[in-house]
């Protein structure tokens, strides 16, 4: 596990609005400077029960209560926006996305990802569906870089060339 002081060279973003994130290799006192950084104040977790396993302080009840202690709500919205037919998502689904849209648009949202790379993390499509709605959406890294999705669009994209 990595314990690592954060040094930001970026200001933090604004007070509202939807960001990811994910926990990686992280331990908890590194994970929640780094949503402390963003001016977090919801954490909705959306990781599925195999992404929960093997991390006792990431758990849900652990988290619930540590976040709390420092002022953040966390929701579990796992079984909502969880793994889905792309297809033909449950109206749940859609439900939640709205949901979370709207407590964007007065207070910084966190979507909560196991794996600290959003590139093929569930969360990512959850974004990409929020910004297809017109919500801007970033993806906070462990090093404390909010980074655009269509930057990772870009280098996804160049992978797939080579």
């Amino acid at each position: 596990m990595r314990r690592l002081r954060l040094r930001f060279a970026t200001p933090p973003p604004s007070p509202c609005g939807v960001d990811t994130v994910g926990h990686g290799d992280l331990d908890m006192l590194a994970f929640v400077e780094l949503l402390g950084w963003a001016g977090t104040r919801m954490v909705v977790d959306v990781r599925d029960a195999s992404a929960r396993s093997g991390r006792p302080e990431m758990d849900a009840a652990a988290l619930d209560r540590d976040l709390r202690d420092l002022g953040m709500e966390y929701i579990d919205l796992a079984s909502d926006l969880g793994h889905h037919d792309v297809l033909d998502p449950p109206d749940a689904f859609w439900n939640a996305l709205t949901w979370i849209e709207g407590r964007g648009t007065w207070q910084r949202v966190i979507l909560l990802g196991a794996a600290e790379d959003p590139t093929w993390c569930p969360r990512r499509r959850i974004a990409r569906l929020l910004i297809a709605n017109g919500t801007d959406v970033h993806h906070l890294r462990s090093n404390g870089r909010r980074q655009a999705d269509d930057e990772l669009e870009a280098a996804t994209w160049m992978v797939r060339q080579e």
